[in-house]
């Protein structure tokens, strides 16, 4: 088995190694186009529930430079996924939506990414908990300062109990055509209680 897996950008401007270690032990790494397609399917699935017409498809460029991941269930369907987009000159997908708010962090000299397209279906309940890890894990080895992301303002609460995550933007003014509010969180790695807490675990093992 790979213990390590290689991102490299369209244009080959930056390359990123994410150990497997990193990866937390029920999910997987999408790394052809066969289960990126899979993926698709279950984000269109998952989000039509919420959101109407919606679709998930090869028309965003984004998953070509991510690290994306997935889980399946006993009989091998899919059954949840997410990703991290990592900064590039290409942007992030907030750029799209918010760019002003998230081009503050960089002229802070943070090193940013963002997580996005996270979908869990009613069989992946309880999964929430190992994409914070490995999201959290990439993100130390990586040295990334902050991960944002784009959440319905009615589940800001969540992400801000789970791993202290700031609100930034409390309404950002663009619904995905539906009738809720959605927020930017920032989510400072070394300055969460996520961060404390995984500390102190570390210092009584």
């Amino acid at each position: 088995m790979n213990r390590q897996y290689q991102i490299k950008d369209k244009s080959n401007q930056y390359e990123i190694t994410i150990p497997r270690s990193s990866i937390a032990k029920n999910l997987k790494i999408s790394t052809s186009k066969n289960e990126l397609q899979k993926i698709w399917q279950l984000r269109t699935a998952e989000y039509n529930k919420h959101y109407s017409e919606f679709s998930c498809n090869d028309d965003d460029n984004y998953d070509a430079d991510a690290l994306v991941l997935y889980s399946k269930n006993q009989q091998g369907r899919l059954i949840s996924t997410g990703r991290i987009v990592f900064d590039s000159p290409h942007g992030l997908p907030a750029d799209s939506i918010i760019k002003a708010e998230v081009s503050k962090l960089r002229k802070q000299g943070l090193k940013i990414a963002e997580l996005s397209k996270l979908a869990i279906s009613e069989g992946a309940r309880g999964i929430l908990h190992e994409y914070i890890q490995t999201f959290y894990k990439v993100a130390v080895q990586q040295n990334i300062d902050s991960l944002i992301f784009i959440c319905k303002d009615s589940s800001a609460v969540v992400y801000r109990r789970l791993v202290g995550a700031k609100m930034l933007v409390k309404n950002i003014q663009y619904s995905y055509g539906t009738d809720f509010a959605f927020s930017l969180l920032e989510w400072k790695i070394k300055e969460s209680k996520y961060h404390k807490a995984q500390n102190v675990l570390e210092a009584v093992k």
